[in-house]
């Protein structure tokens, strides 16, 4: 049997094995880690029938997976919004027992981060939490980015004087900012949804 290897602009698809799965499945990790929201949406429309979480690597990882690594630009977002709404499971993990908001965090803390990707972590990691993902199972509590995204969510509903009183800046940025632009722009962009039906 002859393993099939992706390589990507990443290369985090070269060491993952796809044999097994059908082409559009493999053309599906491949849009999904270039952020490709046209190719992963006529994907999802009109090639695969089966919801993001049941598409497997033999990692055991997921399209999304994929997707929440390095986004520097809002298209990273839009493709991972398309992708979550079309997972029955928002934290299906890997065979390392990582949901997709652990390969977040563990991407958050590499050396090389750049500053796109830095700006953009913190939407990230609402846009998870506001699909109930669970928290990351290791925290560092002087985790910056982690802390800015989590009081904006603990923030979102609360009055503005509540509001007020705990916007503090954090690595440089208010909750209220991440709010603002999060409730504008990502949670009314509305991708395309097929019905999901949970694997009987």
């Amino acid at each position: 049997m002859k393993k099939i290897l992706l390589i990507t602009s990443l290369g985090l698809l070269a060491s993952s094995n796809l044999f097994g799965l059908t082409k559009n499945e493999k053309e599906l990790f491949e849009a999904a880690e270039d952020h490709d929201y046209d190719k992963t949406e006529e994907l999802i429309k009109e090639k695969i029938n089966k919801p993001i979480d049941k598409i497997k690597d033999k990692d055991g990882n997921t399209p999304l997976h994929f997707a929440v690594q390095n986004i520097k630009k809002y298209d990273g977002l839009k493709t991972l919004k398309l992708l979550a709404e079309n997972t029955a499971n928002i934290n299906v993990k890997n065979n390392k027992g990582e949901r997709p908001i652990d390969v977040l965090y563990s991407f958050s803390k590499t050396k090389w981060l750049s500053a796109p990707c830095k700006q953009w972590i913190p939407y990230v990691y609402l846009y998870l939490l506001d699909k109930k993902s669970k928290h990351p199972k290791k925290i560092d509590p002087e985790d910056k980015l982690l802390k800015l995204a989590f009081t904006a969510y603990e923030l979102r509903n609360k009055t503005k004087d509540e509001l007020k009183k705990h916007n503090v800046k954090i690595d440089g940025k208010r909750p209220s900012a991440i709010i603002n632009w999060y409730e504008d722009n990502l949670k009314q962009f509305k991708p395309y949804k097929k019905p999901i039906h949970e694997d009987k």
